[in-house]
C-alpha cells in the first residue's frame, strides 16, 4: 500500500474567520487558559465549534497587538511559521460522537525531496469513549489514536498508525494508559508481543512532560468533564458548590481533550 497519492482529497473549502470572528474565538480561548494557568476556574465553558478550529487552522494570528509591544505584531505576518501559512485548504476537521477527526491533503513538493505531484493524504482520528454507559463506568475509557492514510472512500485505505487502549485516572489524580492494540505500517503486535512488552506498562508518560504533572493535575480539578458531540468541542468547568463525585469519572477525558484542544488553539 501506498501512503502517499498523486490526486489529492477534495476537502470543503477553508473557513476563513472574519477579524471579529477571530478575535472572538481566540479572546475565548486566552480567557480559558489565563484562568487554568493561575488555578482559578474558568468564568465559563470554552466551547469551540468546526467552524471556529477550521477559522483557526487559516486564521494567521494578527490580530491581537500584543501587550506592551505594539509596534511588533505586524511582523508575525511574515515569518511564515503560522499553521494558518501551511495548512489552510489544506486540512479540514470534523468533530463527531465521541470522536474529531482531520482529514488533510498536503503536497509533499515543498517537503520531500522527490515529492513532485505527490501528496499525503489521510485522516487522523481521536476518540475517547466511556468503556460503560452506565454511570458505574468509574472512569474507565476506550481511547483511539490513528493516522490513515488514503481516502476515506479508497479500497486500500491504508493505517500508518492505529493504537487503542484503555485509559483511568489513578488514586493519585495520574493518568493510566493500557494499551489493548497496534498496527504501524502494516504490522500488527499479537497478543503475545503485547502481553511480553506492554501488558501492566503505563504509556501515559510517553504522552506527556513530567515537569507539568503539578500543573495538569490543578488543572483538572478545575475542569468538569468534556464532550465532543453535535459538530463542536465543550470543556465544561467545575463551579462553585458543584458536586465532586463526578469529577474523577471526567478527569481522563478532560486530560486528553484538554490536552488536544488547546494544542490547536495555540496555533
Amino acid at each position: 500500500p501506498r501512503i502517499t497519492s498523486d490526486q489529492p482529497l477534495d476537502l470543503p473549502p477553508a473557513v476563513h474567520l472574519s477579524d471579529a470572528e477571530a478575535v472572538e474565538v481566540r479572546g475565548r480561548i486566552r480567557e480559558f487558559r489565563h484562568a487554568i494557568h493561575h488555578g482559578e476556574a474558568p468564568p465559563r465553558d470554552l466551547v469551540l465549534t468546526e467552524r471556529d478550529i477550521n477559522g483557526l487552522i487559516c486564521d494567521k494570528g494578527g490580530h491581537f497587538p500584543h501587550k506592551h509591544n505594539h509596534g511588533k505584531h505586524h511582523h508575525h505576518h511574515h515569518h511564515g511559521k503560522h499553521m494558518g501559512d501551511d495548512m489552510c485548504g489544506k486540512v479540514h476537521v470534523s468533530i463527531l460522537d465521541g470522536e474529531i477527526a482531520a482529514d488533510f491533503s498536503v503536497p509533499l513538493d515543498d517537503h520531500v525531496a522527490g515529492g513532485e505531484g505527490r501528496y499525503m493524504v489521510g485522516t487522523k482520528v481521536t476518540s475517547i469513549a466511556a468503556e460503560s454507559s452506565s454511570e458505574e463506568s468509574n472512569g474507565h475509557y476506550s481511547v483511539r489514536s490513528a493516522f490513515l492514510a488514503g481516502s476515506k472512500d479508497s479500497d486500500d485505505r491504508f493505517p500508518v498508525f492505529d493504537f487503542t487502549g484503555s485509559v483511568e485516572v489513578n488514586s493519585d489524580g495520574e493518568l493510566d494508559l493500557q494499551a489493548k492494540s497496534a498496527e504501524v505500517l502494516g504490522w500488527v503486535a499479537t497478543d503475545a508481543f503485547l502481553e511480553r512488552f506492554l501488558l501492566g506498562q503505563n504509556l501515559a508518560g510517553l504522552f506527556s512532560c513530567p515537569h507539568h504533572a503539578e500543573n495538569k493535575k490543578n488543572a483538572l480539578k478545575l475542569i468538569k468533564g468534556v464532550e465532543i458531540a453535535d459538530g463542536k468541542v465543550v470543556i465544561k468547568v467545575v463551579r462553585e458548590g458543584l458536586a465532586e463525585q463526578d469529577e474523577e469519572d471526567e478527569m481522563m477525558e478532560t486530560e486528553i481533550g484538554l490536552r488536544g484542544l488547546l494544542r490547536v488553539g495555540n496555533n
